[in-house]
């Protein structure tokens, strides 16, 4: 259920499994059905792995609920790194609050980095529009997944992110 009031600030803390038990019925409808269309994973089984895959993986609480769960997990050549969040609707409703601490986030998760690239769902044009304002550069050419999904390729190099 969406807030009407809002009051409180969005706090980060590390992310824990049972977070990701917590998280997984409650992501955007748009996330669970990107996760789906690129991985064929369920949101469960998406967040946990994320979860594992990352040295460090945060959530942003508001009001002691989580609302999203990111990270950026180590690619195969050092100093790459994947990006990755996932949320619920109450990050559209607490859209200024969760802006104003979402470089932050990625500034801390990405650190270890010199370059971030990621794939995003075609369908998802609030995930396109955050990373656009982020400061990503999205290929638009589109990746067509294993479910034969469009995906469009994001990448940065951190020294952008620092400097945006």
């Amino acid at each position: 259920m969406l807030r009407e009031v809002h009051q409180s600030k969005i706090t980060t803390r590390r992310a824990t499994y049972e977070d990701c038990l917590t998280l997984a019925p409650n992501l955007r409808q748009e996330d669970k059905d990107e996760v789906w269309a690129g991985s064929g994973l369920l949101p469960e089984e998406a967040l946990i792995m994320s979860l594992y895959s990352c040295p460090e993986t945060y959530v942003a609480i508001l009001n002691e609920e989580v609302l999203c769960m990111f990270g950026c997990s180590p690619k195969d050549i050092e100093g790459f790194g994947t990006p990755w969040l996932l949320g619920t609707d109450e990050i559209k409703v607490f859209s200024q609050e969760f802006l104003s601490v979402s470089k932050d986030i990625f500034n801390r998760t990405s650190a270890p980095y010199t370059f971030l690239s990621n794939t995003v769902w075609s369908k998802n044009p609030i995930h396109i529009k955050w990373l656009k304002w982020m400061g990503f550069t999205i290929d638009t050419t589109g990746i067509i997944s294993p479910n034969n999904e469009v995906f469009f390729y994001f990448y940065m190099h951190t020294k952008e992110l620092n400097n945006v």
